[in-house]
């Protein structure tokens, strides 16, 4: 979020050495909230709280913390088909798709528990703003609490289906016994609180770029959309959509590999993503992802899943029995994006070769020690230029993106029984031949 967001590890000193304060005067399951929500500068301080949630900064995330964390959006894709943590299925991502998934698993369990933390720090939020006034920026933190809290329960019932509906603070009693709600009880909540919320919300137009990261009125209507096509609400999805894209306030991005880059964080591509600082608010990927030539521990792997389905470059389904496939360059003449999302044996990665041929002596070849498994290591998100501490790079976890509307629009048509002609694919399905990539 720029200066809004990106300060939070020097905030959350701060909001420490406030709470500190008070501990001689208030139990230690209380926080005094009647000396803090004080002014609107202290309100910005827990806005930014709940923003942050569980995400972990300057270290390595070992378990997804937080949905919006990098744990949950780039390692999990190693309990899916495009792929692999390369500790194998002994660990608790691989226990997910190797039958042995129990209750206790490390990697679900703070799944479910940190969208209750994070509903619980709105709840109380929300309970005490309302002693500052109805100012419009007391009424944009109050929006952005509830948009906080509608997408938490969005995941939760995403995953987990009936969970408790919590709306208001509960006493440590009241909370030993709370109810679950149906699924169908959370849902409803979820889409009437982001209708309303997108209209309180401004919208990308209007945020200026020391705000990037807080919430818009386009981030809510996403959300809002995901939980119609969760709801299997294919019309009312198509139309959310419709209206993103009839705003025409964000654009595809003119180069898919800088995207993800940190320079990339200003573009209107992004309508909700985690902005990080070098540093002060960075994140691991690099030391969990780079191969070990670049000191990283290889954990993110690609699957052979993934690498196939990038097509040739002008757009034929790709097989190792075409000509075109060259096994020195595995990515000649293919989609762009595959060079921008994988680094695969001869690449350059980091201005020097990237080595896994099991016949090598090199320290990355397949099998040997903490090395690859696969053979396909992630390039995207990392600006090679960079130089820097592992741990504590200042790049950017998508949340939701423009792309991802323009896809969504078209399933949701197509699933509602519309009928995709030529002339739909042509406005919606852009840049699917071009040299952006875009598919």
């Amino acid at each position: 979020m720029s200066t809004f967001i990106n300060k939070t590890g020097s905030i959350f000193i701060l909001l420490t050495l406030l709470v500190s304060c008070s501990m001689d005067r208030y139990p230690l399951t209380d926080f005094g909230e009647d000396e803090f929500f004080t002014s609107e500068e202290n309100a910005k301080l827990a806005i930014i709280g709940l923003y942050r949630g569980d995400m972990v900064f300057n270290e390595p995330e070992y378990t997804p913390k937080d949905w919006w964390g990098y744990g949950a959006n780039v390692l999990l894709d190693g309990v899916t088909d495009i792929g692999y943590d390369r500790r194998g299925f002994t660990n608790p991502i691989g226990q997910i798709t190797s039958g042995g998934l129990l209750a206790d698993n490390n990697n679900t369990t703070p799944l479910y528990t940190a969208p209750f933390t994070r509903i619980s720090a709105c709840n109380r939020f929300l309970e005490n703003i309302d002693r500052l006034g109805d100012s419009d920026e007391v009424l944009r933190m109050k929006s952005e609490a509830r948009f906080i809290r509608a997408t938490s329960y969005f995941y939760l019932t995403s995953y987990f289906h009936d969970v408790p509906l919590v709306k208001e603070p509960l006493t440590a009693e009241e909370s030993n016994n709370v109810k679950k709600a149906t699924r169908a009880e959370i849902i409803k909540f979820v889409v009437d609180e982001l209708t309303e919320i997108s209209e309180l919300l401004p919208r990308h137009k209007d945020l200026p770029a020391s705000e990037l990261g807080r919430a818009t009125s386009q981030a809510a209507l996403v959300f809002l959309a995901r939980t119609y096509m969760l709801n299997k609400e294919y019309k009312e999805a198509a139309a959310v959509c419709k209206t993103i894209i009839d705003w025409n306030e964000n654009q595809l991005h003119d180069n898919y590999q800088t995207l993800f880059y940190p320079a990339g964080k200003s573009s209107s591509e992004h309508i909700f993503a985690v902005h990080l600082v070098d540093n002060l608010a960075g994140y691991a990927l690099p030391q969990h992802a780079y191969p070990i030539k670049d000191a990283g521990w290889c954990l993110v792997n690609g699957s052979s899943h993934l690498y196939e389905a990038y097509e040739f470059r002008d757009g034929t389904p790709f097989s190792y029995e075409d000509a075109r496939f060259n096994i020195d360059n595995l990515g000649a003449d293919r989609d762009p994006r595959l060079d921008y999302t994988l680094i695969y044996n001869g690449a350059t990665f980091r201005g020097s070769t990237y080595i896994c041929h099991p016949e090598t002596n090199s320290v990355d070849k397949i099998g040997a020690g903490q090395a690859t498994q696969t053979g396909y290591l992630l390039r995207k998100f990392f600006d090679e230029s960079w130089t820097g501490d592992l741990n504590r790079y200042g790049g950017i976890t998508p949340i939701a993106r423009y792309a991802e509307v323009l896809l969504m629009y078209l399933e949701a048509e197509m699933e509602a029984g519309t009928v995709i002609t030529q002339t739909l694919l042509d406005k919606y399905y852009q840049c699917s031949k071009s040299p952006c990539g875009y598919a």
